[in-house]
Protein backbone atom coordinates (compact mmCIF):
# COMPACT_ATOMS: atom_id res chain seq x y z
CA UNK A 1 0.00 0.00 0.00
CA UNK A 2 1.26 3.81 -0.82
CA UNK A 3 1.94 6.10 1.98
CA UNK A 4 0.34 9.14 1.00
CA UNK A 5 1.82 12.26 0.59
CA UNK A 6 0.67 15.82 1.63
CA UNK A 7 1.18 18.32 -0.92
CA UNK A 8 1.01 22.09 -0.54
CA UNK A 9 0.32 24.09 -3.33
CA UNK A 10 1.25 27.66 -3.42
CA UNK A 11 -1.53 29.88 -4.57
CA UNK A 12 -0.40 33.03 -6.28
CA UNK A 13 -2.02 36.49 -6.19
CA UNK A 14 0.02 37.89 -8.58
CA UNK A 15 0.57 34.41 -10.69
CA UNK A 16 -0.51 35.81 -14.16
CA UNK A 17 -0.03 38.68 -16.68
CA UNK A 18 -4.39 38.95 -16.23
CA UNK A 19 -4.01 39.61 -12.77
CA UNK A 20 -6.04 35.70 -12.20
CA UNK A 21 -5.38 33.48 -9.30
CA UNK A 22 -2.85 30.81 -10.09
CA UNK A 23 -1.78 27.66 -8.13
CA UNK A 24 2.21 26.46 -8.17
CA UNK A 25 4.08 23.38 -6.73
CA UNK A 26 1.55 21.88 -8.28
CA UNK A 27 -0.15 23.96 -10.97
CA UNK A 28 -3.59 22.44 -9.82
CA UNK A 29 -5.24 24.05 -12.63
CA UNK A 30 -3.03 21.82 -14.91
CA UNK A 31 -4.15 18.67 -13.60
CA UNK A 32 -5.94 16.55 -15.92
CA UNK A 33 -9.52 15.63 -15.22
CA UNK A 34 -8.65 11.85 -14.69
CA UNK A 35 -6.16 12.30 -12.69
CA UNK A 36 -8.03 14.43 -10.27
CA UNK A 37 -9.03 11.69 -7.81
CA UNK A 38 -5.62 11.58 -6.57
CA UNK A 39 -6.13 14.40 -4.72
CA UNK A 40 -8.43 13.93 -1.20
CA UNK A 41 -8.39 16.48 1.38
CA UNK A 42 -6.77 15.74 4.56
CA UNK A 43 -9.14 16.68 7.33
CA UNK A 44 -12.56 14.30 7.32
CA UNK A 45 -15.99 16.23 6.25
CA UNK A 46 -13.54 18.78 3.75
CA UNK A 47 -14.07 18.56 0.14
CA UNK A 48 -12.09 20.07 -2.50
CA UNK A 49 -13.82 22.18 -5.32
CA UNK A 50 -13.31 23.27 -8.92
CA UNK A 51 -14.55 26.71 -9.41
CA UNK A 52 -14.50 28.36 -12.55
CA UNK A 53 -14.86 32.24 -12.08
CA UNK A 54 -16.33 32.59 -15.93
CA UNK A 55 -16.95 36.61 -16.56
CA UNK A 56 -15.42 37.20 -13.14
CA UNK A 57 -14.04 41.01 -14.51
CA UNK A 58 -17.40 41.34 -16.21
CA UNK A 59 -19.41 40.40 -13.12
CA UNK A 60 -17.55 42.76 -10.92
CA UNK A 61 -17.54 45.64 -12.97
CA UNK A 62 -21.09 44.96 -12.80
CA UNK A 63 -21.68 44.88 -8.79
CA UNK A 64 -19.29 48.12 -8.49
CA UNK A 65 -20.69 49.78 -10.93
CA UNK A 66 -24.60 48.60 -9.34
CA UNK A 67 -25.95 48.42 -13.05
CA UNK A 68 -29.23 46.23 -11.83
CA UNK A 69 -29.54 44.80 -16.31
CA UNK A 70 -26.43 43.13 -15.70
CA UNK A 71 -27.01 42.25 -13.01
CA UNK A 72 -30.38 40.98 -13.23
CA UNK A 73 -29.10 39.25 -16.37
CA UNK A 74 -26.22 37.20 -14.11
CA UNK A 75 -29.01 36.40 -11.76
CA UNK A 76 -31.47 35.11 -13.67
CA UNK A 77 -30.14 33.92 -16.84
CA UNK A 78 -28.40 30.27 -16.60
CA UNK A 79 -25.03 30.58 -17.79
CA UNK A 80 -25.12 33.98 -19.25
CA UNK A 81 -22.47 35.60 -21.00
CA UNK A 82 -21.77 38.79 -21.51
CA UNK A 83 -19.64 38.01 -24.65
CA UNK A 84 -22.74 36.49 -26.20
CA UNK A 85 -25.11 39.11 -24.81
CA UNK A 86 -22.43 41.78 -26.73
CA UNK A 87 -22.44 39.90 -29.73
CA UNK A 88 -26.22 39.99 -29.58
CA UNK A 89 -26.26 43.72 -29.22
CA UNK A 90 -23.42 44.34 -32.23
CA UNK A 91 -24.46 41.96 -34.51
CA UNK A 92 -28.20 41.80 -34.22
CA UNK A 93 -27.53 37.67 -33.46
CA UNK A 94 -30.25 36.36 -31.22
CA UNK A 95 -28.31 35.44 -27.60
CA UNK A 96 -29.01 31.54 -28.42
CA UNK A 97 -27.95 31.65 -31.64
CA UNK A 98 -24.17 33.03 -30.60
CA UNK A 99 -21.99 30.33 -31.05
CA UNK A 100 -18.47 30.85 -28.37
CA UNK A 101 -15.70 31.05 -31.25
CA UNK A 102 -13.31 33.06 -30.30
CA UNK A 103 -11.52 33.72 -33.53
CA UNK A 104 -11.67 37.30 -34.46
CA UNK A 105 -13.64 36.93 -37.32
CA UNK A 106 -16.76 35.36 -35.30
CA UNK A 107 -19.35 37.83 -33.36
CA UNK A 108 -18.39 35.79 -30.00
CA UNK A 109 -14.48 36.35 -31.15
CA UNK A 110 -15.10 39.94 -31.64
CA UNK A 111 -16.93 41.16 -28.82
CA UNK A 112 -15.03 39.36 -26.06
CA UNK A 113 -11.63 41.24 -26.59
CA UNK A 114 -14.48 44.54 -26.57
CA UNK A 115 -16.18 43.90 -23.35
CA UNK A 116 -12.61 43.18 -21.37
CA UNK A 117 -10.82 46.00 -23.16
CA UNK A 118 -13.75 48.45 -21.68
CA UNK A 119 -13.69 46.68 -18.31
CA UNK A 120 -10.18 47.21 -18.24
CA UNK A 121 -10.52 50.63 -19.21
CA UNK A 122 -8.85 49.99 -22.85
CA UNK A 123 -9.63 53.25 -25.33
CA UNK A 124 -10.78 52.51 -28.86
CA UNK A 125 -7.45 53.02 -30.28
CA UNK A 126 -5.82 50.24 -27.71
CA UNK A 127 -8.62 47.39 -28.29
CA UNK A 128 -8.13 47.81 -32.00
CA UNK A 129 -4.58 47.31 -31.94
CA UNK A 130 -4.51 44.64 -29.13
CA UNK A 131 -6.99 42.42 -30.51
CA UNK A 132 -6.16 43.09 -34.56
CA UNK A 133 -9.66 44.55 -35.10
CA UNK A 134 -10.59 47.33 -36.98
CA UNK A 135 -10.99 50.82 -35.66
CA UNK A 136 -14.33 51.71 -37.36
CA UNK A 137 -15.71 48.26 -35.77
CA UNK A 138 -14.24 48.69 -32.35
CA UNK A 139 -15.28 52.43 -32.35
CA UNK A 140 -19.09 51.25 -33.35
CA UNK A 141 -19.40 48.61 -31.11
CA UNK A 142 -18.06 50.57 -27.57
CA UNK A 143 -20.83 53.29 -28.61
CA UNK A 144 -23.16 50.91 -28.99
CA UNK A 145 -21.89 49.45 -25.40
CA UNK A 146 -22.18 53.00 -23.93
CA UNK A 147 -25.56 53.15 -24.73
CA UNK A 148 -26.00 49.83 -23.11
CA UNK A 149 -24.24 49.74 -20.07
CA UNK A 150 -24.34 54.04 -18.78
CA UNK A 151 -23.62 53.14 -15.55
CA UNK A 152 -20.65 50.95 -16.12
CA UNK A 153 -19.12 53.74 -17.68
CA UNK A 154 -20.26 56.21 -15.52
CA UNK A 155 -18.24 54.20 -13.10
CA UNK A 156 -15.54 53.81 -14.94
CA UNK A 157 -14.92 57.45 -15.24
CA UNK A 158 -15.93 58.77 -11.89
CA UNK A 159 -13.07 56.29 -10.97
CA UNK A 160 -10.21 57.72 -13.40
CA UNK A 161 -11.35 60.83 -11.36
CA UNK A 162 -11.17 60.21 -8.58
CA UNK A 163 -7.69 58.31 -9.72
CA UNK A 164 -6.35 61.80 -10.92
CA UNK A 165 -7.88 63.53 -8.01
CA UNK A 166 -6.36 61.32 -4.95
CA UNK A 167 -3.42 59.54 -6.87
CA UNK A 168 -4.39 56.30 -5.98
CA UNK A 169 -6.98 54.30 -6.10
CA UNK A 170 -7.97 51.01 -3.30
CA UNK A 171 -9.35 47.86 -3.20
Amino acid sequence: EATPTRMHPNFNVHGTASGRLSSSDPNLQNVPESARIIYVPSFPGWKIIQVDYSGIESRLVAYFAQDTDLLYKYATIPKFSEYKWAAELFFGIPYEAVVKDNSKDAPYGKAKPIILGTNYGMGIQKISKKYDLPFKDVKACVYTLKQAKPKVFAYQEAQAARAARDGVLEN
